[in-house]
């Protein structure tokens, strides 16, 4: 992981849209130093502060700042106040060092002058404690040795062994096991309290547990009383309700069916009864035959007159075919002269042409007269015989029509004679029916007499036992609050049923010895049941998770001395290598020292056994508390106290530690803010040669004033400041400039 950029705008004096691009690495080599120079009070230190600040610093004092409004561009003569301050870092992810899915990482950081504030990931949304672990896990952070500002490297040495440790649990990387470690111990404090909260609930509602489970034993002993009467009551009653449900079933079957007889019988009598009324009066036997031989006459009547029409129309039938046939031969006579008179005239035409014109007009005219009577002969001829034919059909029109009329008067004439017939006959079966008509009257009422006579018998019997059930149905309310037992089939007997009978006038009795328990007792013990069960499983789970948390603890006490150890080892030989190069010789070491555990204080509310409780806990809960000391002897010295060291021999002890810190654990990048400002010359050389060194496993920002420093320097930025009061940067590749 590496540092590609930095994006500021709205900053402290960076107004404008600010971007600073880094020198990426080059395969092994070289990770690069980036160098920032420029005047006194150009803004050179507000990178420093903008990294720290994106990073997650929440102390205004450690970025130079009193208000967050001070980190915002407040504004000057010539440009107005911005209302928002972002810095974006850009760092580059392919070699996934940060534990995220993604090949660069983009955190920004926004403060807005109403006083609200986000953080970004890749433009998302995310908490400050999203991005410190992050970091932290990536091996750096904006509290430790990353960003080395202004007046830290003095503050490495004058700190406490306690404050000193943090830089070296940084370079250990342990930071994120320390972080994981301090949120265990926050859960485990919160599950101890959770668990003295449930425990003291669990005490409180004990007593009453144990007195309403005394009332629920009572009461189950009640239970099982009224289970047993409540079955030999259902078998007991049952057997009684499904008795008397079947009588009533079988007698109210037994008197529908009785009235359903009853109703069908007295139909039946009504329709007998009706049936010799209507015998009774129909027409008289005289009547009704004097009216068939009144029509029988009229038909006979009617067929004579008929015939005798049809006498006459074939008479007048065969006159016409006689006249026809002699008019025939009148015709055929008739027509022998015409055809002879057509000849004569076609001689008489013949020769009319032949002779002379007098006798030819004489003959032409005897012609025309003779054609004339021609005429006059064939119409008689033709027409006659029309009008005989059409006089012909119209008689055998009347004939056809006067022989279907006979016909059908001689079937009505039939048809009247059958019925003669017929009624004879049935003169001699209506007497017998008449007969046989009042004997099943006489039948069917005494029938109905016996059968009106049952279903009253049904209807009494019915009474009786609907009276027996209303009876049984106010037992019932009694003793079972009027519900309805399960129908029992079984047969007993009435010795039986008298058992059972005392079994439950017993277990009365035994209920009433017991007496009432309030019904609420139950419910009331359900749920003081159910909320001790909860408590004693939540306060089992809390226990379990107390003891998981504990191993937790400890696994990552263990760890995190082990990487200490390590790490201390590293950083110690390293710092003695690089005191030596600084300073040209001399012995420098690095001493852990126990520090005292802490002790709680007495307050007015508390008593000692509670400060000793707490105490334990802290300490038991609490790693063992280490401290780094620092031994350093220059050459031709015989100091050990770092107290005793000059301005400059303090500088660069805290040189030395810090290049020892980063030698061994580097972090992906590091920024130096003007620590190289109380160096000599010669000093300077040294440190830009360590820089150097140290390049090839980190990347450096260096802000700086020092010549050396900015020759190690593979970019340059310089910081300026115009008029307006902003800051800009100008920019320079150092090997752009050597190529040329």
């Amino acid at each position: 992981m590496h540092l590609e950029k930095l994006e500021l705008q709205g900053f402290k004096t960076f107004v404008h849209k600010t971007v600073l691009h880094f020198p990426q690495p080059r395969g092994s080599e070289q990770r690069g130093v980036a160098a920032i120079v420029g005047p006194n009070g150009s803004g050179k230190s507000n990178f420093a502060d903008a990294l720290r600040w994106v990073m997650g610093e929440q102390s205004l004092k450690s970025i130079r700042g009193k208000k967050s409004e001070d980190l915002i561009f407040s504004g000057t003569e010539k440009l107005a106040r911005v209302g928002m301050a972002e810095v974006s870092l850009y760092l580059n992810n392919e070699d996934k060092q940060a534990p995220i899915d993604y090949s660069q990482v983009v955190i920004t950081r926004r403060l807005f002058r109403s006083g609200e504030s986000e953080y970004l990931l890749n433009k998302k949304k995310v908490r400050l404690q999203d991005v410190t672990m992050l970091l932290a896990e990536a091996s750096f952070g904006q509290k430790t040795y990353s960003i080395i500002g202004q007046g830290m490297v003095d503050a490495f040495l004058m700190a406490s062994p306690l404050e000193r440790k943090s830089y070296f649990d940084e370079a250990s990387g342990t930071r994120p096991l320390q972080l994981k470690r301090e949120d265990a111990e926050h859960k485990l404090t919160l599950t101890e309290d959770n668990l003295r909260q449930g425990e003291v609930l669990v005490n409180e509602i004990t007593p009453r547990l144990r007195s309403l489970t005394r009332q629920v034993h009572r009461l189950e002993r009640r239970e099982e009383v009224m289970q047993e009467l409540a079955a030999v009551r259902t078998q007991y009653y049952g057997s009684i309700c499904y008795e008397n449900s079947e009588a009533l079933r079988q007698t109210t079957n037994a008197k529908e069916k009785a009235q359903a007889d009853r109703e069908a019988t007295a139909a039946a009598l009504a329709q007998l009864e009706e049936a010799f009324a209507k015998l009774e009066q129909a027409t008289s036997v005289n009547e009704r035959f004097q009216q068939l031989e009144a029509n029988h006459q009229r038909l006979w009547d009617a067929r004579t007159a008929l015939r005798e029409k049809l006498v006459e129309a074939r008479t007048a039938l065969a006159s016409e075919a006689n006249r026809n046939r002699r008019g025939e031969q009148s015709s055929e006579a008739l027509a022998g002269i015409y055809y002879d008179l057509e000849a004569a005239i076609a001689e008489l035409t013949a020769a009319a042409e032949q002779s002379a014109e007098a006798a030819h007009l004489a003959l032409r005219g005897s012609l025309t007269r003779l054609q004339t009577h021609i005429q006059q002969l064939k119409s008689q001829i033709f027409g006659a015989e029309t009008e005989n034919e059409t006089a012909r059909q119209a008689l055998k029109e009347t004939v056809r029509q006067l022989q279907e009329e006979e016909q059908k008067v001689a079937e009505k004439l039939a048809a009247v004679g059958e019925a003669m017939k017929r009624f004879h006959e049935d003169e001699q079966q209506k007497n017998k029916a008449v007969f046989e008509l009042e004997r099943n009257i006489r039948q069917t009422r005494e029938a109905l007499s016996v059968l009106v006579e049952k279903e009253n018998e049904y209807k009494v019997a019915l009474a009786r036992l609907q009276t027996e059930k209303e009876a049984l149905d106010r037992e019932l309310e009694e003793e079972l609050e009027g519900q309805v037992p399960a129908p029992d089939r079984t047969v007993y007997s009435v010795p039986e049923k008298m058992a059972m009978r005392q079994r439950i006038e017993s277990l009365k009795r035994r209920l009433a010895e017991i007496g009432t328990i309030d019904e609420e007792t139950a419910k009331e013990y359900e749920e003081t049941k159910s909320r001790y069960d909860f408590l004693t499983g939540e306060a089992e789970d809390l226990r379990k998770a107390i003891v998981d948390l504990r191993k937790i603890i400890k696994e990552l006490d263990e760890t995190i001395t082990r990487q200490f150890n390590e790490s201390f080892h590293r950083i110690s030989i390293d710092f003695e290598r690089f005191f030596k190069i600084l300073f040209n010789g001399g012995t420098a070491k690095l001493v852990r020292v126990a520090l005292p555990t802490i002790s709680a204080a007495v307050t007015d509310d508390e008593d000692e056994e509670d400060v000793a409780e707490e105490e334990e806990t802290v300490n038991r809960n609490a790693p063992e508390r280490v401290g780094i000391d620092i031994q350093a002897t220059p050459p031709s010295k015989r100091l050990k106290n770092i107290s005793m060291l000059s301005g400059g021999e303090r500088a660069l002890t805290s040189l030395a530690l810090i290049c020892a810190i980063i030698s061994s654990n580097p972090s992906p990048f590091v920024v130096l803010d003007e620590v190289d400002a109380a160096l000599d010359e010669a000093n300077s050389v040294r440190f830009a040669e360590i820089i150097d060194q140290l390049s090839h496993r980190t990347q450096f920002i260096v802000i700086t004033h020092n010549r050396a420093s900015m020759q190690q320097a593979n970019i340059l930025y310089g910081i300026t400041m115009g008029d307006d009061g902003a800051s800009k940067v100008l920019s320079l590749k150092l090997e752009d400039v050597q190529k040329e």
